[in-house]
């Protein structure tokens, strides 16, 4: 079923056309009610098919939403704009798709350019930003539309395991940013000098040594648990801030940990060749998850706190979702961690 949800847009301001920004309007509640599981196509996963795997998420999430005390409504209107412009639309097949960065989202980018003529299917490099930012979203429409879309079209997302995509933020966009987007670049130039000037003593802002350039993840992690999440960067915003899963209900939250098999059930759903999502050349880098002991083992207890209290509502998701995921061997990591305050005490 659908939540409530309210839909205020932005206020139209200058330079922005009228097609996605639209005034601010009062609150909508939506009449919940059973998710309408027609022409559900059975889909193994787990041996189960996705319209049993479909209901069993519902229930999990509604426990979710439940026991975190979650909104089931919107009303900062920035916020409702921000989740409108994380979810994309496809019309023709009558699907909504909230991404999250650092959640496998570029290869569904992809796969929604594809289906509107944007992307060339044999073509396996990725898109470029300039292209991406072409991609259909929910902002481009008015408040009616908008309803309309969010009551009848079939609505998903995928999460990953809140530590992992934390890691996976710091290794692409800290230690090693990405150089081929130069006004990127410059964004995250700016986020790592000012980690380095407020969670290293002895950065002056002029000299660093070579090896010191980049902030330790430690630090990155205290950037993070000191940030407001409301402006944080999309890259490491909580997962549940940026597709609001308690206010827009979702039919289906896939796992990263599980793309191959949770993407194939997406897709054969709606009957989409599943090749336009994976059809790309062979992937070379490594997953994180191999990372998650090196990294998380030089970590102090300090550091595990505050990353759990800053993304302890996408934790609580995940567990809620996926309880017996292979986490990467971060309990085991974070076991060790936690027994050196208690040799402290």
């Amino acid at each position: 079923y659908i939540g409530m949800v309210t839909l205020p847009c932005r206020r139209k301001e200058k330079g922005h056309s009228s097609s996605s920004v639209h005034p601010a309007r009062s609150i909508l509640q939506y009449p919940t009610g059973e998710i309408d599981y027609t022409n559900t196509i059975p889909v193994s996963v787990h041996n189960s098919t996705f319209t049993e795997l479909m209901k069993d998420q519902q229930q999990r999430l509604d426990s979710f939403c439940s026991s975190e005390n979650m909104p089931t409504t919107v009303y900062d209107e920035s916020a409702v704009h921000d989740l409108y412009h994380h979810i994309l639309v496809d019309d023709e097949r009558k699907m909504l798709f909230c991404y999250v960065p650092k959640v496998g989202c570029s290869n569904w980018k992809r796969v929604f350019l594809i289906l509107a003529g944007l992307v060339d299917p044999s073509e396996r490099l990725r898109p470029s930003i300039e292209v991406f930012r072409r991609v259909n979203s929910l902002t481009n429409y008015g408040p009616k539309e908008q309803e309309y879309r969010l009551r009848k079209y079939f609505k998903f997302m995928f999460i990953r395991h809140p530590q992992e995509r934390a890691l996976s933020a710091y290794r692409n966009k800290i230690e090693y940013p990405i150089k081929s987007n130069p006004s990127e670049q410059n964004i995250w130039d700016d986020v790592r000098f000012s980690i380095l000037s407020s969670y290293r003593m002895k950065f002056n802002g002029k000299t660093v040594a070579k090896d010191d350039i980049y902030p330790t993840f430690g630090e990155f992690i205290h950037f993070l648990h000191d940030s407001e999440s409301a402006f944080m960067n999309e890259h490491y915003k909580p997962m549940v801030e940026l597709c609001q899963p308690c206010a827009v209900k979702y039919h289906f939250v896939g796992n990263f940990g599980l793309l191959r098999e949770h993407a194939d059930a997406v897709l054969g759903h709606l009957r989409i060749n599943s090749s336009l999502f994976w059809d790309r050349g062979k992937h070379v880098s490594k997953p994180t998850t191999t990372y998650i002991t090196d990294y998380f083992s030089k970590l102090q207890p300090i550091d595990i706190k505050r990353l759990e209290s800053k993304f302890g509502h996408d934790i609580a998701l995940y567990k809620h979702l996926f309880p017996y995921e292979y986490d990467g061997g971060y309990a085991e990591v974070r076991k060790d961690i936690m027994k050196q305050e208690n040799t402290m005490d």
